[in-house]
């Protein structure tokens, strides 16, 4: 499978252990990049915000060509959930994560709020929310037009 650490023609790949040369990463133009939040690596996630992580699935038309798992940047929301302590909701930066995520097309969760919505939909990621708990079958889903999502912002926890 390919490695989905690039994005795109913006990133570009060392040469070498030292800084002496950078190369542009060929990559083709018919990729898409969807993200899926998710806690274990197979389910969707409930809440964006709070998952460990997210699978990015690279696929040509429909067919799936590789997926890499990428940590949730937004640390402070998972070692809040894991520890029980409390955190701020919609006054954090989300822009690592946005970043993170910034070569994505959409962004499929169970939930999310309205701050990450808006942050995401201003990088023009889709955000869309579905009841859909295997990753892999939203991803396809998704590529063959038939998720079923609203890109309503739902997390249930107070947003």
């Amino acid at each position: 499978m390919p490695a989905l650490a690039d994005r795109g023609e913006d990133l570009v790949e060392r040469a070498g252990v030292e800084d002496r040369e950078l190369k542009p990463k060929p990559r083709s133009k018919w990729m898409t990049k969807i993200a899926i939040a998710t806690d274990d690596g197979k389910t969707v996630a409930g809440h964006a915000g709070r998952c460990r992580g997210f699978l990015v699935f690279e696929a040509e038309g429909q067919d799936i060509k590789g997926k890499l798992m990428i940590d949730n940047p937004n640390t402070r929301h998972w070692d809040a959930l894991r520890t029980g302590q409390e955190h701020e909701h919609g006054h954090g930066d989300h822009a690592t994560l946005t970043e993170a995520l910034g070569d994505c097309k959409a962004v499929i969760t169970g939930g999310m709020g309205p701050h990450l919505v808006r942050d995401f939909e201003a990088r023009g990621i889709a955000c869309l929310i579905t009841e859909e708990q295997d990753a892999e079958q939203a991803v396809r889903s998704y590529l063959e037009g038939r998720l079923v999502a609203t890109n309503v912002s739902s997390c249930g926890c107070g947003h």
